[in-house]
């Protein structure tokens, strides 16, 4: 059995509900739906499922692209105010080439969810596909034991931070943060430090450090959400091979409008 070889993989179990991700699977699951979205898209046909999470899934497109079809609110804005900001300091993020939304919007638990596909840059894998917390191949070459085990612990404490931040409910506002926000932010530009000061890492580390800087605290980054830099590709700019986000979502925002994100009807 050949195994996906992208980071967003999550391991899957039987659930005793269906989830918006298990839900959005067989929404886009008709084969005139899936021609529909690989024209809009534009980067080759819609290929093998490559991963699913709790919000979206992962397909195969042309090499280095994927596309990551999502019910997550916050992760197409973010993907599109993060591809705003300087490039160089984005290099620790997974380069995305187009950001629409499809349409019709996805009926779940009575509720219609919009739904997003972001193409964005295969990675290759930071855990191995099998059960509990294991280092990729990649992983062990590029960092070995000692290596997974710090930026396991470093990206888990600036994830604790982060979520701290937003759930102080003043991240956004306009008054004077408390004593915690101000707290979390020290504890990310600290953590991200540490990435930083850690080879093949450097990237990941900097631009959480570069956007914690300027009040971006993205909220769910972990372990299933980074990767390796797997392409150059030259006609975005070259950039260094290293640890990358994957996926920016679940952080709330105020970037809704940061690009307009145009819609394309994908229905039969």
């Amino acid at each position: 059995m050949t195994l996906p070889q992208d980071s967003t993989v999550r391991h899957e179990t039987v659930l005793k509900a269906p989830t918006p991700a298990s839900t959005l699977r067989e929404w886009a699951s008709p084969a005139d739906r899936r021609v529909r979205i690989a024209k809009t898209l534009e980067f080759g046909p819609l290929g093998e499922e490559l991963g699913m999470g709790h919000w979206g899934v992962v397909y195969a497109l042309e090499s280095p692209w994927v596309v990551k079809i999502t019910v997550d609110p916050t992760e197409a804005p973010m993907w599109s105010k993060l591809g705003t900001l300087d490039p160089l300091l984005m290099a620790g993020l997974a380069r995305s080439a187009r950001i629409v939304r499809l349409l019709p919007d996805m009926p779940f638990e009575m509720e219609e969810f919009p739904v997003f596909a972001i193409v964005r840059e295969e990675a290759d894998m930071f855990l191995a596909q099998v059960p509990g917390v294991v280092p990729s191949e990649r992983t062990l070459q590029e960092l070995g034991q000692a290596g997974f085990n710090r930026v396991r612990y470093a990206l888990g404490k600036y994830k604790v931070n982060a979520e701290l931040y937003h759930n102080e409910n003043g991240a956004w506002n306009n008054v004077e943060p408390s004593v915690r926000v101000r707290s979390s932010i020290e504890g990310m530009l600290n953590y991200a430090e540490k990435l930083m000061e850690l080879p093949g890492a450097e990237l990941l580390g900097g631009t959480l450090y570069h956007l914690t800087s300027k009040g971006i605290a993205l909220r769910d980054v972990h372990l299933n959400n980074i990767g390796w830099r797997k392409y150059e590709i030259p006609e975005m700019g070259r950039l260094p091979s290293g640890l990358m986000v994957t996926d920016p979502g679940h952080t709330p925002t105020r970037f809704s409008m940061a690009r307009p994100i145009p819609a394309y009807a994908v229905n039969r």
